[in-house]
């Protein structure tokens, strides 16, 4: 249900590059719900939205790239609040720019001007709106996960 969820909110946003809440919500899955399960919904989320959105090689460098910096964020995401903030943000920023110099090298585009330049305003967004999600999607999970487990 989460993956399915996540396909939709996926297309709900596709008109805003970038500008997803996916992001956060594969993150705080990490927390409520462990690197394995929040990998899961991350792999079927990125495979199915591809049918939608395009399907091709890079899909498989997109979870390979965000099943790392989950990775990165499980070992490290017991930080205050705020840093957990700005460090989603940080690795959605830093996700953008893997992908991008996927791009570059698949099309043998000049890193430093598709990756770094060209894609920053992208990777911005990206960042910017796991930044500003993250916090929202936080107290739903946060609500729902203690009610859960009061009964």
């Amino acid at each position: 249900l989460l993956a399915a969820l996540c396909v939709a909110l996926r297309q709900a946003f596709a008109p805003f590059p970038n500008v997803q809440p996916i992001s956060a919500i594969f993150f705080l899955l990490v927390i409520f719900e462990g690197y394995s399960f929040a990998f899961l919904v991350m792999m079927i989320t990125m495979f199915v939205s591809a049918f939608f959105l395009g399907m091709s090689l890079i899909v498989f460098f997109q979870i390979v790239a965000f099943g790392c910096l989950m990775l990165i964020w499980r070992i490290s995401y017991k930080l205050p609040f705020v840093l957990q903030i700005l460090f989603v943000g940080l690795l959605s920023f830093a996700y953008g720019v893997l992908i991008d110099s996927v791009y570059a090298l698949m099309y043998h585009i000049p890193w430093w001007t598709y990756a770094l330049v060209n894609g920053f305003s992208f990777n911005l967004a990206h960042a910017l709106s796991t930044i500003i999600f993250y916090p929202i999607i936080y107290q739903i999970f946060r609500r729902f996960y203690v009610e859960k487990n009061h009964f």
